[in-house]
Parts: C-alpha cells; structure tokens; sequence
C-alpha cells in the first residue's frame, strides 16, 4: 500500500469529517454514547473550525497534514500551538489502517515542522480511558508530565525533540 502525505486543503473538510467520526466511533466506543461521539466531531469539526485550522496550516502557523492512500484520506494529524506550547491536538487513522506506520510517519513529519518553528518540545492530551494512544504517545517518545495535566480525564505527555 503507497501512503502518501499532504497539507490540508479546503476540498478534504468533508472527508476529514468521514475519517474523524468513523475514528472516534472506533477509538472512543466504549467511553462516550454514540450520541455524544456524533455532537463533538460535529462541533470540533465544523467548518468554521476546519476553516481555522486550514488558514493556520497556509500561514505556517499551525500544521494539518492528512495521509492518502488511493486518493482517499485515511488518517490525519494537526499541531498548534495554544497557551504558549506546541500541541499535538489530534491525530487520528482509520482503523482498518492502524499498525502499519501510518501515525508514527505524521508524528515525525509534525516533528520536523515543530524542529522548523524551534520548538524543544510538544504535548498531548489523549484521554485517560484511551489507552492504546497513550501506549502509541509513549512508543513514539511521549512521557506524562503530572504538572501539566489540562484535566483529570485528559493527563498530559511531553515530548522533547
């Protein structure tokens, strides 16, 4: 299978939807009600947010990269910065593509973005009851920082390039 990666562009918001709820269908099942799912990808992938993240990733500002594989999105990873530190604010493959490098290649490409904008470091804030994405933060370098939590259900992980 030939993986390829991209910057985000105005023509995937509707596939970008299609992946994330199909992702947190599968990765958040036994941790929210489907109804809760279906609510938070609506607003957290709504076309104002979307819009947002695409201006951001153009100015170099943030960064949104989606993984293709026979012109069909399959995964995504977006970085930003908010409050002052380097966040990787989501990252999300669809399953049936998962354990074969995909999130670990946009990790390293996330990573030499952040090496460009100086970043010595990056977050993640998965959560708590997600427990195969803390184990892939923690293969991919992250380690929990206790003084950095955002929240109880979301711990927080650092990571320095």
């Amino acid at each position: 299978m030939v993986v390829q990666y991209r910057l985000l562009q105005k023509k995937d918001f509707p596939e970008i939807r299609r992946v994330a709820l199909e992702s947190w269908r599968y990765t958040y099942r036994k941790i929210y009600p489907i109804k809760m799912i279906k609510e938070r990808v609506a607003a957290y992938y709504s076309d104002q947010g979307l819009i947002k993240a695409y201006q951001s990733t153009v100015k170099k500002s943030a960064w949104f990269c989606i993984a293709t594989s026979r012109r069909k999105i399959i995964g995504y990873s977006h970085i930003r910065k908010r409050k002052g530190s380097w966040e990787l604010f989501r990252i999300y493959i669809l399953p049936p593509f998962h354990h074969q490098g995909i999130g670990s290649a946009l990790v390293r490409r996330g990573e030499k973005f952040l090496r460009s904008k100086k970043a010595r470091k990056y977050l993640v804030y998965p959560n708590s009851r997600n427990k195969s994405g803390i184990r892939f933060y923690q293969t991919m370098g992250f380690i929990q920082n206790p003084s950095k939590y955002q929240d109880s259900t979301h711990p927080c992980f650092e990571k320095v390039l």
